[in-house]
């Protein structure tokens, strides 16, 4: 029962580096996949691919863990630099597509999933995704929108 461990080869870590993970269409119940990487807040903050003046933002989202919520947890000031650190960590981890042929196309939900996928995984985009779709669900028929105005 002695097994002998063995280190794990350099190219299943680069394998496991990148997944295709499902990400909100843009349309309800639509899917988009894509390429990405997983990455660390802390090492894009020591790469300086988050920069500097968005520290305390990053600080704020680390010291309250999973608690975060930018809508309710920061000023208006503070809320801008989250953003700025959403679309920096998409640049960062979108594999394929890459991020500056999707930019201008990505929606908030895709962004803050893939912000959620790099700090908690897939169950993160389960979560997401389940919330999303009984939100869906909640108002998806239509039922009690007024008709069109004269």
């Amino acid at each position: 029962m002695n097994e002998e461990l063995k280190v794990t080869p350099i190219e299943e870590i680069r394998n496991k580096a990148c997944q295709v993970i499902p990400l909100p269409g843009w349309e309800p119940g639509e899917v988009f996949y894509a390429k990405v990487r997983r990455a660390s807040l802390l090492a894009l903050v020591q790469q300086g691919v988050i920069p500097n003046e968005l520290l305390p933002i990053v600080y704020k989202i680390i010291s309250k863990g999973g608690e975060f919520n930018p809508m309710t947890d920061s000023s208006p000031e503070e809320f801008k630099q989250f953003i700025e650190m959403l679309n920096a960590i998409c640049k960062a981890v979108l594999v394929e597509p890459a991020y500056d042929e999707v930019a201008e196309y990505l929606t908030d939900l895709q962004r803050t999933a893939i912000f959620l996928y790099t700090q908690q995984g897939l169950r993160a985009l389960e979560l997401f995704r389940a919330r999303q779709e009984s939100l869906i669900a909640l108002g998806g028929d239509g039922e009690g929108v007024r008709s069109k105005a004269k």
